[in-house]
């Protein structure tokens, strides 16, 4: 089960594992968290910025394609998924800034969020979670490795882009040496992750078909 922040998560950070689990014959379901955007009032300029580079002029119009294009890259995967529909912290009226949402620190005021968020965490039964460690400090993130550190079954992935941005990979190395499974990302995983049309342009390029890291 891999617990995927957002609608792409899971495919960027861990795609080529997925790929190698359902060959292995593995059952494999990915539950993506935050799948909700606001009806676009009082909007950051940060987020406004956000919609304007991914090809949108509205809210509704964004939110309606991420999830058309997780959906597709879903199909591709052959994999389970619920979309649980809390709404994106870059959208949630608390995270005004990139400082702010990338900060690394949950607001007080995202104390009832956690709390829905883990009454249905704990409703999941499964074998093995996966679960994202917070590389790159986004308060969804960093709220979802925050409510695991109740599960026991868990492994922990180190999120693409951000392990490789900002030198954050140098921080982790002692963690990446003593991986439990490191695999490099290839031309499958890159298909997959053109159905993020809105988004692969921003952080999916050609080069940057992230090696993917567990520990």
């Amino acid at each position: 089960m891999v617990l995927s922040p957002h609608l792409d998560d899971a495919v960027l950070s861990l795609g080529q594992h997925i790929l190698k689990w359902k060959k292995e014959g593995k059952k494999v379901k990915i539950i993506t968290i935050f799948t909700k955007f606001s009806e676009g009032k009082n909007l950051s300029g940060y987020s406004k910025d956000y919609l304007r580079k991914s090809g949108f002029n509205s809210v509704k119009e964004f939110g309606e394609a991420r999830t058309r294009e997780d959906k597709e890259a879903m199909k591709i995967l052959r994999v389970d998924y619920e979309h649980w529909g809390f709404v994106d912290a870059g959208f949630r009226g608390i995270y005004k800034t990139r400082e702010a949402l990338l900060g690394g620190r949950v607001d007080k005021r995202d104390d009832s969020l956690e709390k829905q968020i883990e009454e249905k965490i704990k409703g999941v039964k499964v074998d093995l979670f996966m679960v994202p460690y917070g590389v790159g400090g986004h308060v969804d993130h960093v709220l979802l490795k925050k409510l695991s550190q109740k599960i026991t079954n868990k492994y922990y992935y180190l999120e693409s882009p951000y392990l490789w941005q900002n030198l954050n990979f140098l921080k982790l190395s002692w963690k990446i040496i003593r991986a439990r499974s490191v695999v490099r990302g290839g031309e499958e995983k890159r298909r997959i992750l053109r159905s993020y049309q809105s988004q692969y342009n921003l952080s999916m390029n050609d080069e940057n078909i992230f090696t993917e890291v567990i520990i």
